[in-house]
């Protein structure tokens, strides 16, 4: 609800809604080029190696908003988002968050600045792959360039573990393709299968490594086009939902059987948290607004996880791993948390074994 004594100004902000609402209608219905709004989201990208590339600069640039100086709402009423730039404006001025607009407000941040930064790290994904692939081309029963397959390889996993909880409920059926299991009997591709081919020390199939490599590369160019696809809906609670999953699970990586041939669970691990981070960030407002003592609480535990973890050359070297644990744990509630904040029903079932 509005906090005490703003209900003039709650009222005004429901006018003014639909005063824009009415307006947006108007200028569609007298063909008003909608373009710009566009540039958000994108219309679905047919991607091939040089318009990938091409891209690529476009994507990075949207993916640093959260970035810029200006604040978050005069972005949004640049990028043609007016409404959700006149919420925004409105938390400025003190108003609380109503439940009634909570869950509108929390999605439109997600379709604005979530959905750009999942889709930038598609983009990375997609453009990894593709150095990957080129690298691992049989030329007479030898891989073309293995220490750039390895590099490649690094790059997209790290870029995946930035999007994974967007990746999970956008496009789940590109998971088995991108981030097969090991004790997966039907992920027969995918940066796990990957990993033991390009890191262990057994003798390298070049033939069976190429057809890995091609099979990454079309699958991270499918992501990098279902990412910005308006079609390609996301609802709040379950992106709630996925983060908070997604910050149990960070913690079972602290054993290194996450990435067990090339040794990189511990950047997984950082990864992972910074992608939730900019989530979180891109949320937020809403969030703060709502309860501030949970945004306070989400931000320490950010802050404190990241400590733990960066600059560390493995996850032996984490000191004090009862701690990450639980903050990982605390993490995943506090994320949950953020649904009922904003008047929703989140759940995150998690299953770690």
């Amino acid at each position: 609800m509005f906090a005490p004594g703003r209900g003039e100004a709650g009222a005004n902000l429901m006018g003014r809604i639909g005063e824009v609402q009415r307006e947006e209608r108007a200028a569609d219905r007298l063909g008003r080029d909608p373009a710009p709004a566009t540039s958000l989201r994108g219309s679905q990208i047919c991607l091939t190696h040089d318009k990938l590339r091409a891209d690529d600069d476009e994507m990075v640039r949207l993916g640093r908003l959260r970035h810029n100086h200006r604040s978050l709402s005069t972005t949004l009423m640049r990028l043609r988002l007016p409404l959700l730039g006149l919420l925004l404006s409105t938390l400025v001025s003190g108003c609380a968050v109503d439940n009634r607009l909570g869950p509108g407000l929390g999605q439109a941040l997600l379709e604005g600045p979530v959905r750009t930064y999942a889709t930038q790290q598609a983009t990375e994904v997609a453009r990894e792959a593709l150095t990957l692939a080129e690298a691992t081309y049989d030329e007479m029963g030898t891989p073309r360039d293995l220490a750039a397959a390895r590099l490649a390889w690094l790059a997209t996993r790290l870029a995946y573990d930035r999007g994974a909880p967007f990746f999970f409920v956008a496009a789940p059926e590109l998971n088995q393709a991108l981030d097969g299991r090991f004790d997966d009997p039907l992920a027969a591709t995918g940066l796990r299968r990957l990993e033991p081919v390009l890191f262990s020390a057994q003798p390298i199939s070049a033939s069976h490594l190429e057809d890995l490599g091609r099979q990454l590369r079309s699958a991270g160019v499918a992501l990098a086009n279902a990412m910005p696809d308006p079609a390609r809906q996301v609802g709040l609670a379950a992106l709630l939902g996925s983060m908070s999953a997604q910050a149990a699970v960070v913690g079972t990586k602290l054993d290194g059987s996450d990435s067990p041939y090339a040794s990189a669970s511990h950047l997984s691990i950082e990864q992972n948290l910074l992608g939730l981070q900019a989530m979180y960030l891109a949320l937020s407002p809403a969030v703060q607004s709502a309860d501030p003592a949970l945004h306070d609480q989400l931000t320490a535990l950010f802050a404190g996880l990241l400590q733990q973890i960066h600059g560390q050359p493995s996850v032996d070297a984490v000191r004090n791993k009862i701690r990450f644990l639980r903050d990982c744990d605390a993490l995943s509630s506090a994320l949950v948390a953020i649904g009922a904040a904003l008047g929703l029903t989140v759940s995150a079932p998690v299953d770690v074994t």
